[in-house]
């Protein structure tokens, strides 16, 4: 069998299985999002230059779960194709402005997430940098959103340039490619690129590249653990309690985006490049594991940044309060009901 070719099918159960995670995963989502934008907006006065950067990371991981579960965007590697099924199909809409959407979310989800982390792990030094960024916060801001920017305009650069548009040339592509699937061909939205010798490369340039900066922000974690000890002895003991959750809060999200997202990727762009029989399933895989990374991280900004924590606990319990109260007032009045008859 030639290379580039998808010619069997995934367990229908664990593809279910997947895309079941994946919605309620969007569920969880869309209910604790708008609460965290609520709290970081409200009750940012102690990090008000973090609350850029942790809305950056809020709104992309949003985007790219909603667009996901709402398009079923799925990667058929080994083939290079993806296909569609969205729950509300737009006529004439293409396939390959989907896609570029689609991959494009991810790579700016993944980006945010990385700004995230290099500002808590500066946030957790109090350097230098931080005390620019106080100064200075809008100039960071629009510093990011120049970098997203300059990145996607080169993604897209990129993709245009091996998507294959012609229609018919497509719908060649696409029955040789997944020939188990011809018979949607003519009914589905599907794009491809072409499969060209530099196809492998690319896909082993984007497994380093990730590599290489998870391994610069573990690197920045060591330093940091390092600094945060050494000068454990300089500073009060409040001040060291503070640096030492901010340590483990930057420990945890370093972790999560190490296995949740990064080694999915690495894994599922080496799989391609050597054209791994069950690359499909790891796809599928790792399409899950990048929108679970957004819940995770809501969970974990919640948890970990005190003024959020209590904010939504004030918040809850006013919330029992009033039902409570509620109850009251219904009891009373259903016993003046009851006497007056």
């Amino acid at each position: 069998m030639p290379d580039g070719i998808q010619d069997r099918t995934v367990n229908p159960i664990f593809t279910l299985v997947c895309r079941q995670i994946v919605h309620l995963t969007v569920l969880a989502e869309l209910i604790l999002a708008p609460i965290l934008i609520y709290v970081i907006l409200n009750y940012s006065r102690q990090v008000q230059s973090y609350k850029y950067f942790l809305l950056n990371n809020i709104i992309w991981c949003l985007t790219y779960a909603m667009l996901v579960a709402s398009t079923n965007a799925h990667i058929r590697f080994p083939a290079p194709c993806i296909t569609f099924a969205p729950l509300f199909l737009v006529q004439n809409f293409p396939a390959t402005a989907m896609s570029a959407a689609f991959l494009g979310c991810g790579l700016n989800m993944a980006i945010s997430t990385a700004w995230g982390l290099v500002q808590r792990l500066a946030f957790a030094t109090n350097g230098p940098f931080v005390r620019r960024i106080r100064r200075h916060p809008h100039r960071y801001v629009l510093a990011i959103i120049a970098y997203h920017i300059l990145v996607t305009t080169t993604y897209l650069y990129a993709f245009q340039k091996v998507v294959i548009t012609d229609r018919e040339r497509l719908y060649d592509e696409f029955t040789m490619r997944v020939p188990h699937l011809k018979f949607l061909a003519n009914t589905t939205l599907y794009a491809c690129v072409e499969y060209l010798p530099n196809t492998r490369l690319y896909c082993y340039l984007t497994a380093l590249v990730c590599i290489f900066f998870i391994c610069l922000e573990f690197i920045a974690f060591a330093v940091l653990y390092r600094e945060v000890h050494r000068n454990s002895a300089k500073l009060s003991l409040q001040t060291h309690r503070m640096q030492l959750v901010l340590l483990r809060a930057v420990a945890f999200q370093l972790l999560n985006y190490f296995v949740i997202v990064i080694l999915p990727v690495v894994l599922s762009t080496i799989a391609f490049g050597v054209q791994f029989k069950y690359t499909e399933e790891l796809t599928t895989l790792t399409e899950t594991c990048l929108t679970l990374h957004g819940i995770i991280d809501y969970v974990c900004i919640l948890y970990f940044i005190t003024p959020y924590r209590r904010a939504v606990g004030r918040l809850v319990r006013w919330q029992k309060k009033v039902k409570s109260e509620s109850v009251v007032v219904a009891t009373r009045r259903l016993n003046v009901s009851q006497r007056s008859i």
